[in-house]
């Protein structure tokens, strides 16, 4: 039996995994057992691997869009980019809590294909990047979360622990 869209669904996830669909976007795959006992197979369309690197000094948000444009073309336009953007985050490497000093600007790279990642971490390996105006910017070599697994990201991102009980609200 199916739901209808009226009504909320909770089932207890006891595995879960992901597939590419016909259009090679990933798919996430969660199954698991209603509460009235009825095996479930919840599909999550949408969500999106990414990774970040620390932002090179003098590297700025009019960098992103020819950064973008050069990272593609890097890629040989073969990794479908779905956004680059400036964020502000702490390093784990010598993390201090609270302390506004240690907030820095990094670049989230977001792709459609978890397994392409690592292609822009070779990239990075290089030493450099592309900005505006064609400026090189030297960059470090330190991806951040680019080799955490696609389905625990995912797991981490939306509080999704093992066994989990999982609740789609109607609609």
């Amino acid at each position: 039996r199916s739901y209808k869209a009226t009504q909320c669904l909770i089932f207890q996830q006891t595995a879960i995994d992901y597939y590419l669909d016909e259009t090679n976007l990933p798919v996430i795959r969660m199954y698991g057992m209603s509460t009235d006992d009825r095996r479930v197979i919840c599909h999550v369309h949408g969500f999106r691997p990414y990774m970040y690197f620390l932002a090179p000094p003098g590297f700025n948000n009019h960098d992103i869009t020819p950064f973008k444009s050069w990272l593609h073309a890097k890629l040989n336009r073969m990794v479908p980019i779905v956004s680059c953007e400036l964020v502000r985050r702490r390093s784990m490497f010598g993390y201090i809590e609270d302390d506004d000093e240690s907030v820095s600007s990094f670049v989230k790279v977001t792709i459609l294909d978890p397994a392409k990642l690592r292609r822009i971490v070779d990239i990075l390996n290089e030493g450099s990047i592309v900005g505006s105006n064609g400026q090189v910017f030297e960059c470090e070599k330190t991806p951040y979360e680019s080799n955490i697994d696609f389905v625990l990201r995912f797991m981490i991102d939306n509080e999704v622990t093992g066994v989990n009980w999982i609740e789609l609200g109607a609609g």
